[in-house]
C-alpha cells in the first residue's frame, strides 16, 4: 500500500459522504496519484467496517470493468470487485427511486461537486 492509515481514513470519509448524500466524486487518484489497487481495497474494507457498525449487512459482491475494452478505456488490467450491502440490494425488476441513482464514482476533475 502506498497511502498511510490517516489518508485511507480520509478517503473513506470522502466516499462515505458522497454515498450518504448521493453525489459523485472526482477520481480519487487525482488527489492521491500514488493510490494503488491495494489502497482502494483498503478503503473498501474500512467502509465495510463502518457500514456494518451502523447496522448494514453484506449480502453479496459485484464485479466491474469486466470487459477488455472497458479495462483499456479506464487504464486498468484487472476487473474491480465491490461489496453489495443490504441497504442497496433490490429485487429483480424493482423500481429505483431517483435519489438512490447517484452513487460515488470516479469522474474527471471537471465533475467535482
Amino acid at each position: 500500500m502506498s497511502l498511510d492509515a490517516k489518508t485511507l481514513a480520509a478517503v473513506a470519509d470522502r466516499v462515505q459522504h458522497a454515498q450518504d448524500h448521493a453525489h459523485t466524486l472526482a477520481k480519487l487518484t487525482d488527489d492521491h496519484p500514488s493510490m494503488s489497487i491495494e489502497d482502494g481495497y483498503a478503503v473498501q474494507e474500512e467502509l465495510l467496517h463502518r457500514w456494518t457498525a451502523r447496522g448494514d449487512r453484506l449480502v453479496g459482491h459485484k464485479a466491474g470493468l469486466t470487459s477488455k475494452a472497458k479495462m483499456q478505456q479506464m487504464g486498468v488490467h484487472v476487473p474491480s470487485f465491490g461489496l453489495l450491502m443490504a441497504s442497496y440490494a433490490q429485487s429483480s425488476g424493482a423500481a429505483t427511486l431517483p435519489a438512490r441513482r447517484s452513487r460515488p464514482r470516479w469522474t474527471s476533475t471537471d465533475d467535482r461537486p
